[in-house]
């Protein structure tokens, strides 16, 4: 293995390829060669074409883990600082800055950032990314939502409200929030779980919905927008409007038909004259754009 890293010896990227997708499986064989080579086989202050490769291998192989973190801080750094000038999505759709994000996000998850005193690695990629693999990144935690345990929520909540409320005020204090949205449209995938609380992520998703009037997960947002309680029916309401006006060729809107009738016919029902007047309104503007099937909903709550 030691004659094969010195790249006099063998300069294939091919062959140091295969030390980044074996590295975990070396650590555990040998921890303390590992440790020794880290340099030589992922570089350090520098990447060769060599360490450009088995980096690559590494993050296409290999899944995060703690030890990984430990062995490999450098290099995380080295790639963090470095995500900008990180290659496109390869023939095979292999997409090393996704993949980088994936791993790092994962790490801010678990709280390994954190007990290793790296939580400046996560500030540092949402810093070099751009607005692509931020909202790669903030897609990617609201996944860790999927199936969590129940005893895990409250824990995961808290750790993935704090990276939104900081993500935020990095936004507010823009100058130009355009450079983050898509970052921010990622909050689709968060509002959809039930691992936090209703209050707080309707009004998260109506302030991305102001800024951007685009949202990932639209069918899924819509559908949790039309169930939502009765006191935040309103706020559901202005979200599904900023939701029409970002639809602007109407083919999204067409697809929620069943759930935009069920929360308009809610708020149609509504004690407050208020809210039937906006969903009224929302009505009429559905049958400017030729959606004239809910207007059928207007005669239902005249006749109540």
């Amino acid at each position: 293995l030691d004659y094969h890293l010195d790249s006099e010896n063998d300069p294939s990227p091919a062959v140091r390829s295969n030390y980044g997708q074996y590295f975990p499986q070396l650590t555990w064989l040998d921890e303390e060669w590992a440790r020794a080579r880290v340099e030589n086989i992922f570089g350090g202050t520098r990447r060769t074409t060599l360490e450009k490769s088995a980096w690559s291998a590494f993050l296409y192989f290999c899944r995060p883990g703690t030890n990984m973190l430990n062995l490999l801080e450098l290099a995380y750094r080295y790639a963090v600082e470095h995500v900008a000038l990180l290659p496109d999505e390869t023939a095979d759709g292999f997409d090393q800055g996704t993949r980088l994000a994936q791993h790092v996000i994962t790490y801010y998850v678990w709280g390994s950032l954190e007990k290793n005193n790296l939580e400046d690695m996560l500030s540092e990629f949402f810093e070099n990314a751009d607005d692509r693999l931020r909202s790669e990144a903030i897609e990617y935690a609201g996944k860790f939502t999927d199936g969590c345990p129940n005893e895990e929520r409250q824990s995961l909540s808290s750790r993935l409200t704090h990276l939104w409320g900081a993500r935020r005020t990095v936004v507010e204090e823009a100058p130009d929030n355009c450079n983050f949205e898509l970052e921010i449209s990622a909050f689709g995938s968060w509002y959809v779980s039930d691992v936090f609380d209703e209050d707080w992520s309707i009004r998260q998703l109506a302030w991305v919905l102001q800024s951007s009037k685009k949202v990932r997960s639209a069918h899924k947002v819509v559908k949790k927008l039309a169930n939502c309680s009765d006191k935040n029916m309103s706020t559901a309401l202005a979200c599904l409007k900023s939701m029409m006006e970002g639809d602007s060729e109407g083919w999204e809107i067409s697809s929620w038909r069943e759930d935009v009738s069920h929360l308009l016919r809610r708020c149609l029902d509504s004690e407050s004259p208020d809210l039937s007047a906006q969903a009224e309104d929302v009505v009429h503007r559905l049958g400017a754009r030729g959606l004239s099937e809910h207007r059928s909903l207007l005669t239902e709550a005249d006749s109540q």
